[in-house]
């Protein structure tokens, strides 16, 4: 008897009060032991992902656009839409903080965590993080031909997986970017571009650090192969009622190939690069879904996904979302059960007589099933000779007695309970 484990659909557990303005960005740290939000209201939230609780409150005085969590310290750090980066360790209230010019849209660690880059406007900044309190080398990356602060923006920073000296610049109008730099920071140049059709609004990139879909105003998600620069499936998300908005739609991975979507009418939509229709639907509530957040339990597999919605005002909360790993007992055939234990026979075999002996299995032929219609499988141990002499006739007279064995299936009650029902 073995195990099955197989992976339940997400269920709503929890919902978290705390915010009072739309819900900007959601944020796990490393070890998913606490959660991040920031919103309109200017308040950052950490809350234990032990019982969903607000353990810590933090006010910037003005709208939080964006969060990311240190991979290595507790170390959480947020921008704001007038251009400040707060730095904040989890465990005291020490803060650090550091203006920029310009909104900010997004921001990143290299996994490492010795790098940081912070998009605002339609500037990229790349930084190394010396200590808590200070920055060193900073530098922009170059900007797209033709890029107006006025129409581009930077929607989206990721550090390449494998490479944590590529950086991938996902920008609203000018596509998708990868720069890179070199460790002391001396260069950072222009690889590679990808062009897009239409304005693009988020991005996630996969674990392997191929796949980068976006999501494309009042179009759906566009998937992006980084290893063959071109867009592959796309998905439709129903935006046809918030048109005239253009609210930009978050995009989070929440598998190796599955990402979950949120959507204008309050819907996170969950899809898998291969499938054009949606694996699930999550009704978060009737307002925008503007914020993801996922973490993945290693230790049992269960799946956390906490959403956020916007323009609700007082009815603004976090959900959170869960899916499961089931253990199923899975009954193991007979047969296989019988073919370890003949290789183990085998084993004891080689060791006693100095012979190597391979055991297979093979379809009976015709005239064994004529004469016995129970018989599946034949089982053969074959002795295989060390070197170019002859086998010993005692291993010779040892397989032919073990090819003879032969299994026969028991004659079945139940067939002959149909046989005489008939």
């Amino acid at each position: 008897m073995a195990t099955n484990r197989t992976t339940t659909a997400f269920q709503h557990i929890k919902e978290i009060s705390g915010h009072l303005d739309s819900i900007n960005a959601i944020e796990f740290s490393s070890d998913g032991k606490l959660l991040a939000s920031g919103g309109d209201d200017g308040q950052l939230l950490i809350i234990s992902a032990q019982n969903w609780k607000v353990v810590k409150t933090y006010d910037a005085g003005e709208s939080i656009r964006a969060i990311a969590w240190h991979p290595l310290q507790s170390i959480v750090t947020f921008g704001t839409k007038k251009g400040i980066v707060f730095r904040i360790r989890e465990t005291s209230d020490k803060q650090f903080d550091k203006d920029v010019a310009g909104v900010i849209h997004c921001m990143a660690y290299s996994s490492n965590g010795n790098h940081f880059a912070v998009g605002f406007n339609n500037n990229v900044l790349i930084a190394r993080q010396s200590t808590m309190s200070t920055w060193s080398l900073e530098k922009y990356v170059p900007r797209p031909d033709g890029s107006s602060s006025d129409t581009d923006q930077v929607r989206n920073v990721h550090f390449h997986g494998e490479q944590s000296n590529i950086l991938l610049a996902l920008y609203l109008e000018s596509g998708i970017h990868a720069y890179e730099f070199n460790n002391n920071d001396v260069y950072i140049k222009r690889q590679w571009k990808i062009d897009v059709q239409f304005q693009c609004g988020s991005s996630a990139l996969s674990a392997s650090s191929r796949f980068l879909p976006t999501t494309v105003l009042f179009q759906g998600v566009w998937w992006y192969d980084l290893s063959r620069k071109a867009v592959g499936p796309k998905h439709t998300v129903d935006s046809s009622e918030h048109e005239e908005e253009g609210m930009i739609l978050p995009v989070l991975f929440i598998g190796p190939s599955t990402v979950a979507v949120g959507g204008l009418a309050g819907d996170v939509t969950l899809f898998e690069l291969e499938r054009t229709e949606a694996i699930q639907v999550l009704k978060h509530s009737e307002y925008p879904v503007q914020a993801l957040g996922f973490h993945l339990n290693k230790s049992n597999g269960s799946r956390y996904l906490v959403t956020g919605n916007s323009e609700a005002y007082r009815e603004t909360v976090l959900t959170v979302w869960k899916s499961s790993v089931e253990r199923k007992f899975v009954i193991i055939p007979w047969t296989t059960i019988l073919l370890v234990v003949l290789v183990g026979m085998g084993a004891i075999f080689t060791a006693k007589s100095g012979v190597n002996v391979q055991v297979t299995f093979q379809q009976p032929d015709m005239s064994s099933i004529h004469q016995n219609p129970n018989v599946h499988t034949v089982f053969v141990a074959t002795p295989i000779a060390s070197n170019t002499e002859a086998l010993p006739p005692t291993s010779l007279t040892s397989t032919v007695s073990m090819q003879s064995l032969m299994l026969v299936e028991p004659e079945s009650e139940a067939a002959d309970d149909i046989t005489d029902n008939a």
